[in-house]
């Protein structure tokens, strides 16, 4: 493995960039390059991270345990949007979940797929954009990304791979009244 995207530093997100080794957390991935966003980066550096959130402790000890020792060992590279991990694969910008939420925009033949990241926890969000969960830290944000994205992938034929969707893992979308809906 060379590269380990982390889209955003939610508890869910982030595992498996470590494991305990020893009483010590080390690497799971040690030659590969861990890729991060860097104003979630810097939020955690500033003690700015997640303080209106209830979950925050539990999210903050993952912080402590599986970004923490990636970035102590000299593994991390923290990234901006629009970022080109490889020719075919770029990063995109999609607040609103977290504050510096990544999508993976994976490109090749006539259309790609775009993935990673928590635009969307349910297929009833795709029906209704403007829906959030409560872990969406800045709601008109995240809905208004969700949006977009959807949007975008109706129009240009882009698929989408929602992580959190048990089925279907890989869908592609199109616009239905006012929003949308998957299509199999």
């Amino acid at each position: 493995m060379t590269h380990v995207i982390n889209t955003h530093l939610h508890l869910d997100h982030i595992g498996w960039n470590t494991q305990l080794v020893d009483g010590v957390w080390k690497p799971t991935f040690h030659r590969a390059r861990h890729i991060m966003p860097r104003l979630e980066v810097d939020l955690v550096k500033a003690g700015k991270w997640m303080r209106h959130e209830v979950w925050h402790e539990v999210n903050l000890r993952s912080i402590a345990d599986s970004v923490v020792p990636v970035i102590d060992a000299g593994l991390a590279d923290f990234v901006d949007p629009e970022f080109q991990v490889a020719s075919d694969i770029r990063l995109l910008p999609c607040y609103g979940h977290s504050p510096g939420m990544l999508l993976v925009e994976i490109s090749g033949g006539s259309k790609g797929i775009i993935a990673g990241g928590d635009p969307l926890h349910h297929p009833l969000q795709v029906l209704d954009p403007n829906l959030n969960t409560g872990f969406c830290e800045k709601p008109d944000e995240a809905a208004a990304s969700r949006h977009a994205l959807l949007a975008r992938c109706a129009d240009e034929g882009w698929a989408i791979a929602p992580t959190h969707f048990l089925v279907p893992r890989v869908t592609k979308v199109r616009r239905v009244a006012d929003g949308f809906d998957l299509m199999q």
